[in-house]
């Protein structure tokens, strides 16, 4: 069921979906193109997030839900890592720009993606990645509102474990359309709602902090 919260989403995240159409319009399947600072910022992201696969990230055999994919560049990493086995990987975002540039670069039976505001299958994890950076004009408090519930319908689609960065308090101008947030909120949410295993990582980029929570 989805909740309250989510049936507000598509008006939240209409002016968020344009602001992700013009820029992979104008800069295209590159890092620049989903907001990340660099190629090498966003696969430290990537890095950080993996671990949380444990020794499938070896093993393959595992399914996945990015949850933001954009242009597909989480799946394009972990096709490199050289699996033993295949993985299977859904992609979502809001973006209709974003999941045509998927659509039009990956070309894997194994990979599937959506335009949509929620995660329509299970996998035995989830990822979402500078998903909650761009809040737009959105009141702060509509905005984190949104998070809990996302991750909330996010933990009932995961069977292993669920992963999201967000941005760090101070890390941005206070005029920014980035969303930023102290760590110590999310916490105790993820623990309360979610699961007691969770896991802070903050000490990899002064700029973020990501949250692991575990079955």
């Amino acid at each position: 069921m989805v909740s309250e919260t989510l049936k507000k989403a598509p008006e939240i995240l209409a002016p968020v979906a344009v602001i992700y159409d013009q820029r992979v319009k104008k800069y295209g399947a590159q890092a620049k193109g989903v907001y990340w600072s660099s190629r090498d910022n966003q696969v430290q992201r990537f890095r950080i997030l993996t671990t949380l696969f444990g020794e499938d990230a070896q093993n393959g055999d595992f399914s996945v839900n990015d949850f933001g994919c954009g242009y597909g560049a989480y799946y394009t990493f972990l096709k490199k890592l050289k699996m033993k086995k295949p993985f299977r990987y859904f992609g979502i975002d809001i973006s209709e720009e974003m999941i045509k540039k998927c659509e039009s670069r990956i070309k894997d039976p194994n990979a599937r993606f959506t335009q949509a505001l929620i995660a329509h299958q299970s996998a035995d994890y989830t990822i979402a990645s500078g998903t909650y950076s761009m809040m737009s004009d959105t009141p702060i408090k509509d905005w984190e509102d949104y998070i809990r519930a996302s991750l909330v319908d996010l933990w009932m689609q995961t069977r292993k474990g669920l992963g999201f960065n967000i941005l760090n308090a101070g890390s941005m101008p206070a005029d920014s359309a980035l969303y930023t947030a102290t760590s110590g909120p999310y916490v105790e949410f993820c623990k309360q709602e979610l699961s007691p295993n969770v896991q802070l990582l903050n000490d990899y980029h002064p700029d973020e902090w990501t949250i692991f929570v575990r079955r």
